[in-house]
């Protein structure tokens, strides 16, 4: 048996938020090489974390066996508003704490797991211009 053996995620399923950008791509691919299937959730494609709706939609998926909690907002703390901020919020806790609520059932019914991704820059100011 080889390590990629042991974090096999063949037959898994996994929503993964925020799953279009730097991290997210990089998320999904990994799945994918451990066997997984991702299920997108992504404003990019029109998914909003910030609209119950769209999570109630992606909670209803059967089979979920992972929930990636990894939409952000990345508003710039300089050039963001109160607005700004509270979208921030909206998309990186209110959003996260709702797809947790409405995924538990089935996450439970498979013994899933739940990600939620976090950031160093939590505790520090970031650098918005690494950011496109």
């Amino acid at each position: 048996m080889t390590v990629l053996d042991q974090f096999s995620l063949k037959g898994k399923t996994a929503i993964v938020t925020g799953s279009k950008g730097m991290m997210g791509a990089m998320i999904c691919e990994t799945i994918t090489e451990l066997g997984g299937v991702v299920v997108h959730f992504d404003i990019k494609d029109g998914f909003d974390i910030t609209n119950p709706d769209h999570c109630l939609r992606f909670s209803e998926i059967e089979n979920i066996d992972i929930l990636v909690n990894n939409a952000v907002g990345n508003q710039s703390p300089v050039k963001s508003s109160t607005m700004g901020w509270k979208h921030d919020l909206d998309v990186g806790l209110t959003g996260a704490a709702r797809m947790i609520d409405y995924c538990s059932i089935q996450l439970r019914k498979r013994k899933g797991v739940i990600l939620n991704m976090g950031s160093d820059l939590s505790l520090i100011g970031p650098d918005q211009t690494l950011y496109p």
